[in-house]
């Protein structure tokens, strides 16, 4: 488009806001303090004496003369302002063109931000954790899984996720410095996701545990969230703030409260720390919304959820104080029947139509501490209530027990060849 073409409602930015036009003076009108009538040329031959002028050579002497001075005088002007330019530094009195100029720079030096100063603490710290199928070397193992972990001891405690080493049954991490371990596994907690593998370092290899910071998060505070993103980018540091304390969410069917951050995490992440400014462990990163138009929603495990959890794990292999049912069970309806052929007789009934009692249904009931009465659970049996929880998914048998103490009774209510039986049941505990 042409610039006579650019309509009057648009602003070229390209060009700077220019001042009021100067309004030409008209030729016919006089300037003030002289006279209104036109000039007029005196005519030689009115009758009147004609005053000789000078000559035009004067006035081109008088013109050569003023341009000389002028000259003389820009050029004696040019050579002060540089002789002062130059003395007062702002100006090079050499020939910036010739072969020996030479061009000063500056390195500003860079702000040591929290950011840099909580990624160099931590960096360490976290590793990247491989899961294999192996049948009984690496040699023959094909790749199921990767994620994160973070270094808990010196002497190789490592804390991830549940999820992260539950789909093979070769581990391997890989340390910042690119050395590569076997790991086993101490000890696992599906309610958590969390877990604790170890792998033996030779003594020449020093490793650096995190920092674990005593007090809780807070809201809005800045953080960072260090991993293994897709499962190939490593060391990657990314930041935000923490956007929500305690979000209640449930990620494959187990409820959880996680702290929210908007510090971008991916598959891959899972397993790796949300530090502090300082450097200090805060929180494992397990989860993120996988929604396809939501972004900077992601969760960790607070950090004293992973502090009770890991020690547990640690000492003792499980998790102790937790309550439990003693008894195994699975959750059938019409997509799964077909697995638990021998359930079909307590869940599927009809003959040309098929229909598929949805529920949760006792498989092994021989874990049980005991019972307070005569009525004890039985293979097959579908549970319909604990106390006052209805129970229709395997979630709902951990919400029902959640406030309940080793040793506690409960009434638990099942549904036995279509008749309604209430039990007595003694709690257990989990993982003994």
């Amino acid at each position: 488009m042409k610039g006579s073409d650019i309509p009057d409602n648009v602003t070229r930015l390209s060009q700077p806001a220019s001042e009021p036009p100067y309004t030409a003076q008209n030729s016919s009108h006089s300037s003030e303090g002289s006279s209104n009538a036109p000039y007029t040329a005196v005519s030689p031959g009115n009758g009147g004496s004609r005053k000789k002028g000078p000559s035009w050579g004067a006035f081109i002497a008088l013109g050569c003369i003023c341009i000389v001075l002028s000259l003389l005088a820009g050029i004696f002007s040019g050579a002060l302002t540089s002789f002062f330019l130059s003395e007062s530094g702002l100006i090079n009195r050499g020939n910036v063109y010739s072969e020996d100029a030479s061009v000063k720079i500056s390195y500003a030096e860079s702000e040591q931000t929290p950011t840099i100063t909580a990624a160099d603490i931590a960096k360490d710290t976290v590793v990247v954790i491989d899961v294999y199928s192996a049948s009984d070397s690496l040699s023959n193992a094909s790749k199921v899984g990767s994620g994160s972990g973070v270094i808990w001891t010196e002497n190789g405690y490592i804390v991830t996720c549940n999820h992260v080493i539950d789909t093979g049954n070769l581990i391997v991490v890989t340390l910042y410095s690119g050395e590569r371990f076997e790991a086993s596994i101490i000890g696992r907690d599906p309610r958590t996701d969390l877990a604790v593998i170890k792998i033996e370092v030779p003594e020449d290899i020093k490793l650096k545990s995190a920092t674990v910071r005593a007090t809780d998060a807070v809201l809005g505070e800045s953080v960072i969230a260090i991993g293994n993103p897709l499962g190939t980018l490593s060391n990657t540091v990314t930041d935000g703030i923490i956007s929500c304390l305690e979000r209640q969410i449930t990620v494959e069917g187990q409820s959880m409260t996680l702290m929210q951050t908007n510090a971008a995490v991916n598959p891959g992440n899972s397993g790796g720390g949300l530090f502090d400014t300082n450097g200090s462990l805060i929180g494992i990163v397990n989860a993120k919304s996988s929604e396809q138009s939501v972004e900077g929603i992601g969760f960790a495990i607070p950090i004293g959820t992973v502090m009770k959890i890991s020690t547990d794990l640690i000492e003792n292999g499980y998790v102790t104080g937790r309550p439990s049912l003693g008894f195994q069970s699975v959750f059938i309806d019409s997509t799964n029947y077909k697995q638990y052929p021998e359930l079909e007789e307590y869940a599927v009934s009809g003959t040309w139509f098929l229909r598929i009692t949805s529920g949760v249904y006792v498989t092994d009931p021989s874990g049980v501490q005991g019972y307070e009465g005569s009525s004890s659970l039985m293979f097959g049996d579908r549970i319909t209530q604990i106390n006052n929880t209805r129970i229709s998914s395997q979630d709902d048998l951990i919400t029902a027990i959640s406030k309940s103490s080793v040793g506690d009774t409960v009434t638990i209510t099942v549904s036995r060849k279509k008749q309604t039986v209430q039990i007595r049941l003694v709690l257990g505990e989990a993982g003994n």
